[in-house]
């Protein structure tokens, strides 16, 4: 008996790219799955930080004849020699005639003092190149001996370039100044970015690549970054593929609580104050000055539905913070890491992120009222009223206010709200893959929060489709064939469990598997009569609402499996994600 021979699909989080998640079988690109969100996203990575999806914060990344680049006096020639790859993808960057910059840029990147710029570049007619910014400082490397030219102001500095072969360098700098400015690269000769160009001469270029932190990672490749799909690891060293309903953070400069859209009292927020969730020396600290008054920062929430709202905190000096509103309070405890305290009507959580911090979460109905965070010695659930020592606070970063009943993944903000929207999994007019008359639904997932799911369907539709979910409390599976409806129960669930569930449907004996347990039968007059097409493994407003998943695995049997074969692959004897994904960790395609 082997599972992984008689499944016709196996999705796990292994390979992927830009709007694909590849399937481990069928491997000829059959059951690779379809990725939609149109937004971008953050995960945790595999050290633990939360970080932007992808981490490659620039669009077009080898596309640089495409319109997002723009030009001043200068071409761009598309697939113009072989990249660092072996494709025939790197362009020519071609000067203009006469004096003066040439370069191409993405305008508008918005920096945060802690960036990494990289680019992959080779020597034509011209053996010089920069990266950066005109304005705020730039850097020039030579690809004759692979050698940094200069560097124009302190702005940007660590540079390095490191031949790739084939005459090809990486070459990457930091950014320490945080704005808006166009991301550009220049053409250079002489040690300088301006000069008078032929029209003719160039260098080539490929993979151009922005990241948040000091080091330059692996290149990532992008188009419009939009379509990622989340291989995260809040789990621990096994990832799951994340999947969430749309949201929007509405609270403003999320991670910048010294901006105007943050009111103070009596309170010093010092920027730069210590490593962050996302790895990065981007932690604001909360410092509450010597007055002897109420210590606080605030901002309006103009959101009157049920809310969730949360902050990442960790002590430095006081162990505790309270969020407030006007008729709730909540005060937690970041050295113990639990709820210190509640007043009013709303409830609170707190969650270890890891490094001694943690995200804490206030769950009530917003009513268009003001957000105050307070952090002190107190330990009830109210404002810090006494004085503090000017030097003792809490590191705060990554605030959010999301109209929901549970706390979705961070949405970093600046100057307005952002919304993510929901991630849709899927692949469709694959039914040669599934079984028509029997077969074999599997999934293994973590529920997030105890919220209405159908986390897996083959089809969508009320008239015919077989689907496993969750309602508030119990695992269900819901069968719709000719518009008949069929139900089956496998007990209840709890949050932030691991669940493997199997359902096999066939003609008059439907059976409902979890963890290694047959839940419950299905022997009613249920015929199947096929017409099955479509393999969903999330879609939002389907059936029951909204949830937050991490999958391990989906899987697809074109039979319908033995009570043996069900209970081996639901149970702890078959980990049917380890050992179908033994050393397929994700990688980039």
């Amino acid at each position: 008996m082997s599972l992984y021979t008689d499944a016709s699909i196996i999705i796990t989080p292994n390979a992927f790219k830009e709007s694909k998640l590849y399937s481990i079988k069928p491997g000829d690109g059959s059951g690779d799955m379809t990725v939609v969100r149109a937004t971008t996203a953050t995960r945790v990575n595999e050290q633990g930080f939360i970080e932007v999806v992808p981490r490659n914060l620039l669009q077009r990344s080898e596309q640089f004849d495409n319109a997002y680049w723009t030009k001043l006096s200068s071409s761009v020639i598309s697939n113009a020699t072989t990249s660092p790859n072996g494709s025939l993808s790197a362009d020519k960057l071609i000067e203009g005639v006469g004096a003066g910059l040439k370069y191409i840029q993405i305008a508008g990147v918005t920096f945060t003092s802690s960036d990494t710029i990289s680019l992959y570049a080779k020597s034509a007619e011209r053996t010089q190149i920069g990266i950066g910014n005109s304005a705020v400082g730039h850097s020039i490397f030579d690809l004759s001996n692979g050698t940094i030219v200069s560097s124009s102001s302190a702005s940007i500095n660590n540079e390095t370039i490191e031949s790739v072969g084939d005459g090809w360098y990486r070459i990457t700098a930091n950014v320490i100044i945080a704005g808006a400015f166009g991301f550009q690269i220049f053409l250079a000769n002489s040690g300088t970015i301006s000069y008078t160009g032929d029209g003719t001469s160039g260098v080539f270029i490929w993979g151009a690549q922005l990241e948040q932190g000091s080091t330059a990672t692996e290149y990532f490749p992008t188009t419009t970054r939009l379509n990622i799909p989340r291989i995260d690891y809040t789990n621990g060293s096994c990832p799951s593929i994340l999947v969430e309903p749309q949201r929007t953070n509405i609270i403003l400069n999320s991670q910048n609580f010294a901006a105007a859209s943050w009111g103070a009292n009596a309170t010093t927020i010092t920027e730069n104050a210590g490593i962050s969730p996302d790895g990065n020396n981007n932690a604001n600290k909360f410092i509450p000055n010597t007055s002897a008054t109420s210590h606080f920062i605030s901002q309006v929430i103009n959101s009157s539905s049920n809310g969730s709202i949360s902050i990442y905190a960790k002590a430095d000096g006081y162990n505790n913070i309270t969020l407030l509103t006007s008729n709730t309070n909540v005060n937690y405890n970041l050295s113990s890491g639990t709820v210190q305290a509640v007043g009013g009507v709303g409830t609170g959580a707190i969650q270890s992120v890891g490094n001694g911090w943690y995200r804490c979460i206030l769950y009530k109905v917003l009513a268009n009222e003001s957000l105050y965070i307070s952090c002190g010695s107190n330990t009830n659930a109210g404002f810090f009223n006494g004085s503090g020592n000017g030097t003792s606070g809490v590191l705060i970063w990554g605030s959010q206010v999301e109209v929901g009943t549970y706390a979705t993944s961070y949405i970093p903000t600046v100057a307005s709200a952002v919304t993510r929207n929901a991630d849709v999994i899927s692949k469709t007019g694959i039914s040669g893959l599934i079984g028509q008359t029997e077969g074999t639904l599997f999934v293994d997932v973590i529920p997030v929060v105890n919220a209405p799911a159908d986390i897996v369907a083959l089809n969508l539709s009320t008239n015919n489709s077989i689907s496993i979910g969750m309602n508030s409390t119990t695992i269900r599976a819901t069968i719709f064939n000719s518009g008949n409806l069929f139900g089956i129960t496998g007990g209840d669930y709890i949050k932030e469990n691991r669940y493997k569930i199997a359902l096999v449907y066939k003609n008059n004996n439907s059976k409902f598997f979890v963890n290694g347990v047959l839940k419950n039968t299905n022997i009613s007059n249920l015929v199947f009569n096929g017409a099955l097409n479509d393999l969903f493994n999330y879609s939002t407003n389907y059936y029951e609402g909204e949830s937050a998943l991490n999958y391990n695995s989906t899987q697809l049997y074109k039979t319908a499996l033995t009570d043996e074969e069900c209970i081996l692959l639901t149970g702890d004897t078959y980990n049917s994600y380890s050992e179908m994904a033994t050393n397929l960790n994700y990688i980039l395609q």
